[in-house]
């Protein structure tokens, strides 16, 4: 038979027990709804891929990032593609928590130079840059003439620096004039920054001054008779030459008679 006793302790147990679940069910609700309240979504970038770096003018760039959701809820943001301080394009990316996702832009890009680059998602961002090339251009430059005075049939030396200062390699025809005529064509190929020594020789046969032009370089040398006292001393080497050649077969015919 239960006493007065017993149901004072059934009772104080059953207290007890009730207290123990409120704790304990407030502490689970207070984890859940408090502690751990769920993160709403937030997108960060985890790479950046430009491709290809270097471009000719007109040339498409590739531009691509790679989204994550490192939120608990489901949201969605915008990709912001920025270019030299621009917005150029704007994407609206639409992840789940933990989902990661591609953004592919393009650009194209005309003028030679520096791009740099910015891709925005709220307050996190990548940077980076590409170029665009400029195509082969020739600069002529560094004319030199030498000698200036030359006497008929010696020969005289043109040169010019020809120096690429575009971005890629390309071939260029160096053309010599002289008194506004082609005289000679030399076709050399250079890569982007490069520069050649091209050298022509020139002989002429008449007197005069003669008009030299290598694109927009331009100067002049001269041409002249030989002097008369070049003209004694070829005579007096040419009459020499001779009375050695005589004297030489005298000898000859003189050894082979004294040898009979």
């Amino acid at each position: 038979m239960r006493t007065r006793g017993d149901e004072k302790r059934i009772i104080a147990l059953v207290i007890a027990v009730l207290f123990m679940v409120t704790i304990v069910g407030t502490s689970v609700i207070s984890y859940y709804f408090f502690v751990h309240e769920p993160k709403p979504a937030e997108f960060r970038i985890i790479d950046l891929t430009i491709v290809p770096d270097n471009i000719l003018p007109g040339g498409e760039v590739s531009i691509s990032i790679i989204v994550k959701n490192v939120g608990d809820l489901h949201g969605e943001d915008n990709a912001i593609l920025m270019v030299n301080g621009a917005v150029e394009v704007t994407k609206n990316v639409a992840l789940d928590n933990g989902e990661n996702k591609s953004v592919l832009f393009t650009t194209t890009k005309y003028a030679p130079g520096t791009y740099y680059v910015e891709v925005k998602v709220r307050s996190d961002r990548r940077v980076g840059t590409f170029k665009v090339l400029r195509l082969a251009e020739f600069n002529i430059s560094d004319l030199e003439i030498g000698p200036s005075k030359v006497e008929v049939n010696e020969p005289v030396n043109i040169s010019v620096k020809v120096t690429n200062i575009g971005g890629v390699e390309g071939s260029y025809s160096v053309v010599l004039k002289i008194n506004g005529r082609a005289e000679n064509v030399r076709a050399i190929t250079l890569t982007g920054g490069a520069t050649e020594d091209v050298t022509f020789v020139v002989i002429k046969e008449v007197t005069g001054v003669y008009y030299v032009e290598v694109d927009e370089q331009m100067g002049n040398f001269e041409v002249t008779k030989p002097s008369p006292l070049v003209n004694r001393v070829i005579v007096v080497v040419l009459v020499s030459v001779s009375i050695l050649i005589i004297f030489v077969i005298g000898f000859v015919a003189f050894y082979r008679r004294s040898r009979r």
